[in-house]
Order: C-alpha cells, then structure tokens, then sequence
C-alpha cells in the first residue's frame, strides 16, 4: 500500500467504533477497507479535506507484543504516515474542572513510571516529558479557541503502564505532576515510535473516569461518550486544516564531472575544511588557490568539491588550459564554462551564463583550472561580476 497522510490509533473496541462513526459522518464513507500488511491489520477511512486516513488498533498498554510501542513501530513501517494521533479514552484529574467527556490533547507527555524507590520507601519520579509536535497541538488550540460542542484541554498528560483506579494513587501523581490534565496507558509508546522514525504525533483523548476507584460506575455508557467527544473533535481538527502532506519534488541528482576513485588523499584537511567552510559561507564567490604548477592544486580542488558534494547538485571542474593571459576575454571564459557545461549553442549560453549554469543545478560549484592561463585586468572583472550570481567559483 501507499503512504498515508494520517495513522489513527485506538486500543479498545469502543475507541474504534466511535472512530468510525465519526468519520463516515463527514465523507459518507461506508465500510472501511481493511488489508493486512506484515503481521497488523489496517482499515482504509478514505479522505477528510483531502487527507488519506488509514488506521489500526493496538493491544492496551505501551510494552508488550501488540502494545502501542511495538503497534506503531510496525505501522509507521508499513504505511509511512506523515503523521499519527492516537484517539481513545482517558481518566481525568480534576472532577470540580473537567467533566466526563471532555477531551484531553497532550501538549507533553510525562512518562511516570520510572521512579526511585528510597531507603526509606518514599519515590522520586525518574520519568521524562516529551513534547507533543508543534504543528499538531496548535490546530487543536485553535480549534479549542474558536469554541466547539466538545470541552478541550491541552496540556500535560501522564502515561504508565497501569490501569489506574486508586484516589490515593492518582492523588500522588497529581503530587508529583500538578499541573497534568489527566492519564492513559499508551502515549510512552506513541512517543518512541514516532520519535525513532520522526514522525509527527499527538495524543487526544476523552475522560471516561477519575481513576477514583469508581472506574466500573456508568463504565460503558461514559467510555462509547468519551470515545465519541474524542473522535468527534479528531475530525473536526482534520476538517480545520488539511493534514495532507505537501508534495515534495524530488531532489535534483548531484551532477560532477570530478575525477573519483583515484586512490586515498592524505593531508590537506585543513584546506579542504577550510574550503567547504568559505563554499557555504556567505562570504566571496570566489576563492583562489596559489601554488607553482605541479604541487596538486587540482587534486586538492576535487577533492573539496567532492567532499561538499551533499552541498551542491552541481560540481564541475572547467579547464582553461587552452586560453593565454595576455589575450584571454570575459567572453571567452564564459564561452569556455558554457562549452564545459554542454551547451548546445555556446554563444546563446555565454549571453546569461547565471542561468545556463543554473539550468543545470541551482546551487554550483565551479573548479576553474589553470585559470591563470586566462588571468588579466579584464577576466578578473567579469568573474568577481559573474561570482555576485550566487555560483561559487573556486
């Protein structure tokens, strides 16, 4: 299968229903096509605003076979998202401020498990906060900021692997966390995934409980109506924005006329360092190398370039071993780089020489060689003038 624009991911049967019904209320869809890839499963949801949803479900928990860790891991290979939200539910933390069905977004995520256990059996939390990506959190602060049917807090979320149902328990993250919104068990595993592949991510989730120890109270009633909120304020950010990923045109091949393979260079770092410095830089566009014929001035230029040849998509060496100093014009130096180049009609080229060179690799580095068998008053003028177009010139 293509790449997709969106992998959406839930854990429980509720989250994925709510998923489902939410999004065939905006693009008419009916019965998602599934397909497997590797060992997982996937459903194709069609387009939101022109965005190609595929989505998966993932065994509770971050670790563990089939847990979000390993879930997304395998998915990201298998579908290559530009970006995943998982969806689902959550346990809140302030009754008197939240209400059930409200939607958590995690701006940061803190991972509470790690944690000291001292001598004398107090703990010191070890975990790490993970920052949420930009783009993401701010469509769904905007969303919260233009006001929706859904309540939508962005903040800190905590992430564990337990199933939290314990007053006491959740009072001592909120000691350790005052300022987290609520709780869930798989945003570690969104996280790592997505932070070893650079994927973007964020989590949304409903509040179903306060993790008070009265999780089993209305249980199925407040999941299939935190489920819902979360779903609905999904499709309401992908209906915000479009979350299709630009198309990227593909990079330029680097084109080089360089003599490679030609046997270890030893020494000279320094120069060739200090000559992709200046390459880089936004100093001069031209640097010069003096030096007696004979002492590898032309070696030492290939093997900058091709040391920079990540840098540039087009790198050529043009030899003006032809020309004389003392009759040498700036017509005939651009002639001889347009020649150099493969123009197909010389004189046409050398008129705009900028954008012939250009025509063939938007960022250039050109190897002049022997130049001072075209050195005079008159050819240093026109390659200082040539040099302004941006095209280095070593």
């Amino acid at each position: 299968m293509g790449a997709y624009d969106v992998l959406l991911v839930t854990v429980t049967s509720v989250e994925t229903q709510a998923l489902y019904a939410a999004i065939q209320k905006v693009n008419g869809g009916g019965i998602p096509k599934t397909f497997r890839q590797g060992t997982r499963i996937y459903h194709d949801l069609g387009t939101v605003n022109e965005a190609s949803l595929v989505h998966t479900q993932c065994q509770m928990g971050t670790g563990g076979r089939g847990a979000a860790l390993q879930a997304i891991e395998q998915s990201i290979q298998a579908v290559s998202p530009g970006c995943v939200i998982m969806v689902g539910i959550a346990f809140g933390m302030n009754p008197k401020k939240q209400k059930i069905g409200g939607v958590l977004v995690s701006e940061q995520l803190h991972f509470y498990e790690p944690e000291k256990i001292k001598k004398d059996g107090a703990t010191i939390s070890r975990g790490s906060k993970s920052d949420a990506t930009g783009w993401l959190v701010q469509i769904f602060q905007a969303l919260k900021a233009q006001g929706c049917e859904e309540t939508i807090d962005v903040g800190l979320v905590l992430s564990g692997e337990k199933l939290i149902d314990n007053l006491e328990f959740r009072d001592r993250l909120k000691e350790v966390e005052p300022e987290a919104i609520g709780g869930e068990m798989e945003g570690a595993g969104l996280y790592a995934a997505c932070q070893d592949n650079k994927v973007d991510w964020i989590l949304v989730k409903g509040i179903c409980d306060w993790a008070d120890g009265n999780k089993s109270r209305n249980k199925q009633a407040r999941q299939e109506q935190a489920a819902a909120s979360a779903a609905q304020v999904v499709v309401k950010a992908l209906t915000l924005i479009p979350f299709k990923r630009p198309e990227v045109a593909a990079p330029r091949p680097f084109e080089s006329n360089l003599r490679t393979g030609r046997g270890t260079f030893f020494g000279r770092e320094n120069t060739i360092e200090q000559i992709g410095k200046w390459a880089l830089s936004g100093e001069t566009g031209v640097l010069c190398l003096h030096g007696p014929g004979g002492v590898g001035k032309t070696r030492l230029a290939e093997e900058a370039g091709y040391a920079l040849r990540e840098e540039f998509d087009l790198i050529w060496l043009v030899s003006f071993e032809a020309l004389k100093p003392d009759t040498a014009t700036g017509q005939q130096v651009a002639s001889t780089i347009a020649l150099a180049l493969g123009a197909e009609n010389v004189d046409e080229a050398a008129k705009d020489l900028p954008q012939f060179v250009k025509s063939k690799g938007e960022h250039a580095l050109l190897i002049l060689d022997n130049f001072e068998s075209a050195d005079n008053t008159e050819t240093q003028k026109w390659l200082a003038e040539f040099a302004q177009s941006g095209i280095r010139c070593l």
